[in-house]
């Protein structure tokens, strides 16, 4: 599907109101919203791992439209919060930066929500994180899974316990809420493995004590056609 144009979507399909959400985290009422597709990343666990690299390559709705969809939402609908579901939305810093300017020139008034990835909220620079926070972000969520750099390596996660202190600490300095997501009872996953994870989150509860939903720790599910599906 073309992405190159601006969407109006068919909202009016749908009964709005049942899909309002209170997160205690800003807005009350908070609607969610897909603003890209995809991920070049290759996570062992993940769906995206089962797919050709039509699915893992980075596909994006124009601002124009996101601005569009933003002004549906938040004047048709009364959302004054958006939860951003693309599996990555912070890959880009450029577009994040240009997405943040025009949300905040357009005078929109509304609290966000993204996932994103450990490594990219460790390499965000000092601005940029400014400038989400300008923007009206309050929330970043990203998938740690595990503690055991072992099993990082398992997961092919692509990254590192220091990445995730830094990532962190950098979301308590600008104040965000953080929600990080772990899992357990993967194939070959051992007890020293889940020793690992539990003394992970117990060292990032201590900087997420204003968070109202920190963490999620969820049993493994094998999706179809994953490497460790197969495994």
């Amino acid at each position: 599907e073309d992405f190159d144009k601006v969407f109006d979507l068919p909202y009016h399909l749908l009964d709005v109101d049942h899909y309002f959400r209170n997160l205690n985290i800003g807005g009350d009422r908070w609607l969610g919203a897909i603003y890209s597709r995809g991920c070049p990343y290759r996570c062992t666990f993940c769906i995206i791992s089962a797919y050709g690299s039509n699915i893992g390559t980075m596909r994006y709705h124009t601002l124009d439209h996101v601005m569009n969809d933003l002004r549906v939402l938040s004047g048709k609908y009364g959302a004054d919060a958006i939860s951003i579901h693309d599996d990555h939305f912070l890959i880009d810093q450029s577009r994040v930066v240009e997405f943040c300017e025009m949300v905040i020139e357009s005078g929109i008034k509304i609290d966000f929500r993204a996932n994103g990835r450990i490594d990219s909220i460790y390499r965000m620079e000092e601005k940029v994180l400014k400038l989400l926070r300008k923007a009206g972000f309050v929330n970043l969520i990203a998938g740690i899974e595990t503690g055991s750099p072992r099993y990082l390596e398992v997961m092919n996660k692509k990254l590192s316990l220091d990445q995730i202190a830094v990532a962190d600490r950098k979301l308590t300095e600008y104040g965000f809420y953080k929600h990080w997501n772990f899992m357990s009872a993967m194939p070959g996953e051992t007890m020293e493995d889940v020793g690992h994870t539990i003394w992970l989150i117990a060292q990032l509860a201590k900087t997420c004590m204003t968070s109202s939903y920190p963490m999620s720790y969820r049993k493994y599910i094998p999706l179809p056609g994953t490497e460790m599906y197969r495994q």
